[in-house]
């Protein structure tokens, strides 16, 4: 090989590779977007990312960042419908390359599974989150509190399809995992003493429920600001209402369900659907004590959430309009109660 031959594949070698280059500012960009919250600009900037490399396989290092980041910002806005076939992807580059036993695929089925989970998918989200599960079974012999996350997540579904015997052995289980990796305190175990809470509540074992979510509400007040403590402090404030309603203290109910609104608000902003979720009990409580406009007010505020969240075909719409319709007959309120109807009629899928 001459000197010049060797000199022009050095400078090949050299040459800036401009498609590359062009993926590296975009989704470097992304990922700055994201991570400020600026959900909009990192859709874009990924997307661009994407089409600067669109020749490649999925396989690509490249290709599989980003289309894990553009699922993140479509999970983050709750566009479940919109990240669940990125993951799919995903999924079948690891399959394809031979690493879908590895722990960044057990990570991609358990984000799968949540997505599903959300979209009621439960069938899907079930075959994930157990998927999930194998795979760190053996590979996190000695990490408990990855596993137990999964576990929790599973025993969330396996309570909303009803399985609830099934549900508080898998949240004993993690409960117990977390104690034992972190102790007795750690913030972590949140989750899993609110579900586990839950579960006994729905039995109609308020007095077992009680001290279990208590205790989470504890733990949670004791972290530090942010958005994982918002979200941990509102549940633990929201759950420990469903209990206390159940129970039949009312007032301690609606004390439970404001702090929880305020916080809810605070964190995770004023239109997320989990502030509708406690706007949705705090007005059952108004209306079962006389307090008949402010429960509607409230039912209007959630109404409105849900239906912007959701549109307006969807079982939690067509259960706050459930909840507000005796309510607007009692109160003679009939040009509301003729639109609520329309609107409930629609919510169940007509027309």
């Amino acid at each position: 090989m001459t000197k010049t031959s060797i000199a022009f594949i050095a400078l090949l070698l050299a040459w800036p590779a401009p498609v590359f280059a062009g993926w590296d500012d975009q989704f470097e960009q992304g990922k700055s977007a994201l991570k400020a919250k600026d959900y909009t600009t990192a859709e874009d900037k990924f997307i661009g990312a994407l089409n600067t490399i669109d020749d490649l396989a999925d396989t690509d290092n490249r290709k599989l960042r980003t289309l894990i980041s553009l699922a993140e910002t479509y999970r983050r806005t709750r566009q479940w419908a919109a990240a669940a076939p990125l993951i799919e992807r995903v999924l079948s580059a690891y399959r394809k390359e031979g690493t879908d036993k590895s722990t960044d695929a057990a990570s991609s089925m358990s984000r799968l599974a949540i997505i599903y989970h959300r979209m009621k998918k439960f069938e899907d989200a079930e075959k994930n989150y157990l998927g999930s599960l194998e795979i760190m079974r053996k590979r996190y012999r000695q990490n408990r509190v990855n596993i137990a996350r999964v576990v929790t997540n599973l025993a969330e579904l396996y309570r909303q399809q009803g399985k609830t015997d099934d549900s508080i052995k898998l949240l004993k289980r993690a409960l117990k995992d977390k104690e034992r990796e972190l102790g007795p305190e750690h913030p972590a175990l949140v989750p899993s003493l609110v579900d586990l809470g839950l579960v006994h509540a729905n039995k109609g074992a308020y007095a077992v429920a009680k001290p279990l979510i208590e205790r989470g509400l504890k733990l949670a007040r004791s972290m530090k600001p942010g958005e994982q403590r918002g979200k941990y402090l509102g549940s633990a404030l929201h759950n420990l209402g469903i209990v206390q309603a159940g129970a039949g203290d009312a007032a301690a109910a609606e004390k439970s369900y404001l702090e929880a609104i305020k916080v809810r608000r605070a964190e995770l902003g004023k239109a997320h659907p989990d502030v509708a979720n406690s706007l949705n009990n705090l007005a059952n409580i108004y209306a079962g004590s006389q307090r008949e406009e402010l429960a509607i007010s409230h039912f209007e505020e959630a109404l409105k959430i849900r239906v912007e969240e959701y549109g307006p075909r969807n079982s939690r719409v067509a259960r706050t309009l459930t909840n507000m319709i005796p309510l607007l007959k009692r109160m003679g309120k009939d040009a509301k109660l003729k639109e609520a109807e329309a609107k409930l009629k629609k919510a169940q899928g007509g027309k």
